[in-house]
């Protein structure tokens, strides 16, 4: 702490607190990213160096948000677009402040707090399992998923899954110099850390953190083929145990997707969630799940609109429309629901193939650019965040909806740390 300059402390507790800020709720994050963006702005008028914001990553993402400002006026309904295109505008700036501020500070400062919260965080989803509820005594309304600090959205496996590889790769930079012991714990942490994931019964995030942390590792260069398979096994060995070990994870991770829902649906066309989790199936028919449902449900909606979509934020217009229209005749094949629940099939159905080409070719870009240099290098941070951009992008798997304030975060959090950890002066740094 004493090699922290007192007019460096704003920024430092905005980026140390900026974790805990996304737990706090949407609310209290978006103040952290908005004050963020506002010392960012100060501090480069005050210097007179802009020369950040004439960065090719930062002039990307800015077209972006001339596109989305485009998506705006052909939406089917603009009054749903409008704050979430026209507020993109602060994920530019986030995206280039963070990029800007990571380059200044003592990453190894910041990466001691967020590690020590995220130690938190998981310890608090083992009480949870163990007893039932968590530190403060939040009880999971979902039965026996975890919410921990989250209180009532199971989501904290998610919240996970974005920070913990980028912490593990930024602690083999930090101790890569000592004995072979700190490796082992490290690597042990990070083994702990995504069985708390698994432990969550997310089975999406579970599944991007096994893949992410297959493609981790595959990157580590200071480990051995016979090493990487062992720590491979280690990991399945894990997995298998939970799943003997837990009624509610086998029958999460293995039985439901066998064993899809019964679909009840209230008047308006919506999914009668209460019900549905009440009356489970056994029925093996894939037709009846809900996540093919909501999947139909979107590639209709873009076979609609298949060159523009119908607008950012107007899936659950229409959804809901063709969920009435299908109700009075007493057809289930579609479902009202605030988004599809899959990234590309969101991307189409709400952009359609221009706008999806856009945004898929601008993030592509920004995570590829560097790959070759990056594969050659010893920046585990980078490539732990490179871990969790790609795997974001994996096909077919459940997803949030991507232009959240929630997601968003999490997502401009590592793609910046990644590009920003793009040189050779940060890591000298931490």
């Amino acid at each position: 702490m004493n090699n922290i300059r007192y007019k460096d402390l704003p920024i430092y507790a905005l980026l140390i607190f900026l974790p805990i800020s996304i737990v706090l709720g949407s609310s209290i994050s978006l103040i952290n990213v908005l004050l963020i963006d506002i010392f960012f702005i100060v501090s480069i008028i005050l210097k007179k160096d802009f020369s950040s914001l004439k960065e090719n990553a930062v002039k990307l993402l800015f077209i972006l948000f001339v596109y989305l400002i485009i998506n705006t006026f052909i939406s089917q309904d603009p009054s749903l677009s409008y704050i979430r295109n026209l507020g993109f505008i602060r994920w530019v700036i986030f995206f280039a402040a963070l990029s800007y501020f990571f380059r200044l500070v003592s990453l190894k400062i910041i990466f001691k707090f967020w590690s020590f919260f995220i130690i938190i965080i998981v310890a608090d989803i083992f009480l949870e399992v163990y007893r039932g509820s968590n530190f403060l005594g939040y009880v999971s309304p979902y039965g026996n998923r975890v919410v921990s600090f989250f209180k009532d959205e199971p989501i904290v496996g998610g919240y996970l899954n974005a920070f913990y590889l980028m912490i593990i790769g930024a602690l083999f930079i930090f101790f890569q110099s000592r004995s072979k012991k700190y490796f082992f714990l490290i690597f042990a942490l990070s083994l702990t850390i995504f069985l708390a994931i698994f432990l969550t019964g997310e089975r999406s995030n579970s599944i991007k953190a096994l893949i992410s942390f297959i493609l981790f590792y595959n990157l580590f260069d200071r480990l051995s083929f016979k090493k990487k398979f062992l720590g491979f096994l280690i990991l399945i060995i894990l997995i298998i145990t939970a799943l003997f070990s837990s009624h509610f994870l086998k029958i999460r991770y293995v039985n439901q997707l066998f064993s899809p829902y019964y679909l009840s649906y209230t008047e308006e066309g919506e999914v009668d969630v209460v019900g549905n989790i009440m009356r489970r199936s056994i029925l093996t028919n894939f037709d009846d799940h809900v996540y093919y449902k909501i999947y139909k449900t979107g590639i209709s909606i873009f076979k609609d609109e298949p060159i523009l979509g119908v607008g950012n934020k107007n899936f659950r217009l229409v959804s809901c429309k063709l969920a009435v229209e299908e109700n009075k005749e007493n057809k289930k094949e579609f479902i009202c629901t605030t988004h599809p629940h899959q990234i590309y099939i969101e991307f189409l159905s709400e952009h359609g193939l221009v706008g999806t080409i856009i945004i898929l070719s601008i993030f592509f870009s920004l995570i590829f650019k560097n790959y070759r240099s990056m594969i050659n290098s010893n920046n585990y941070l980078q490539k732990g965040c490179f871990a969790f951009l790609v795997v974001y992008f994996v096909p077919l798997l459940p997803s949030g909806s991507f232009f959240t304030d929630y997601n968003l975060t999490l997502f401009m959090l590592n793609l910046s740390l990644y590009y920003a950890s793009d040189t050779k002066n940060l890591l000298k740094k931490m």
